[in-house]
């Protein structure tokens, strides 16, 4: 994704962090399936995702989980990006993260599954997953938390009148070389994984010079 993108479409950093719970759904008052968006910033975005948990591999351990959710939002660049010599810049903005999720799941949580919490509004930290038997709030620590502040892993924007600025998988301007990911003009324009797997069939149609075809459901 090149300066052009960023200067004509527009992107924006992202932060993201997944849960694994030792409950079913049911047990903790989580519908499934459920997603919600625009809900509290910067981590607006929730979605029930057990559809991975069977696809996930826990070999060696006793119990598997029985839930996984994701929450994500945009994450605000920094006011002063260090040269790449301070290695130290990566890990701090990591730990930014680390505190957005602490401050959602302590704060923000408990009005999407209800059951995740005591009578007194306390997360009850034992129903997270965490097979090294922490304690507590050091439970959240075995989850995944993730900062997206490398140029090629920020969202691509779908702004008003942007189109005409994406490229197509063969506009790269040179011959051997054919672009592909969810920010080129690939029909649907949008940030999203089917956008880039629609890419990335455009690109192998363009290089084999074949009609790939698309099968359904993917």
């Amino acid at each position: 994704m090149g300066h052009h993108v960023r200067q004509k479409v527009g992107t924006v950093q992202t932060q993201a962090f997944q849960v694994w719970l030792n409950k079913t759904p049911e047990e903790i008052d989580l519908d499934p399936h459920k997603f919600l968006t625009c809900y509290t910033e910067p981590l607006d975005t929730f979605a029930e995702m057990n559809q991975i948990l069977p696809r996930d591999s826990w070999k060696g351990f006793d119990e598997k989980p029985k839930t996984l959710f994701y929450v994500c939002g945009a994450f605000e660049d920094s006011n002063s990006i260090p040269p790449y010599k301070v290695t130290s810049f990566p890990s701090n903005q990591k730990a930014e993260v680390y505190e957005n999720m602490l401050e959602y799941m302590n704060h923000h949580l408990r009005h999407v599954i209800p059951g995740l919490f005591d009578e007194e509004g306390n997360l009850k930290w034992d129903y997270l997953y965490d097979p090294t038997n922490g304690s507590g709030e050091d439970r959240l620590k075995y989850q995944y938390w993730r900062c997206n502040i490398d140029g090629s892993e920020r969202y691509v924007f779908s702004l008003k009148g942007s189109s005409k600025h994406r490229i197509k998988t063969d506009e790269s301007g040179f011959s051997n070389v054919w672009l592909t990911g969810d920010w080129i003009n690939n029909g649907f324009n949008i940030g999203f994984v089917e956008g880039a797997v629609v890419s990335g069939l455009q690109s192998a149609r363009a290089l084999s010079g074949e009609e790939i075809p698309i099968y359904l459901p993917w």
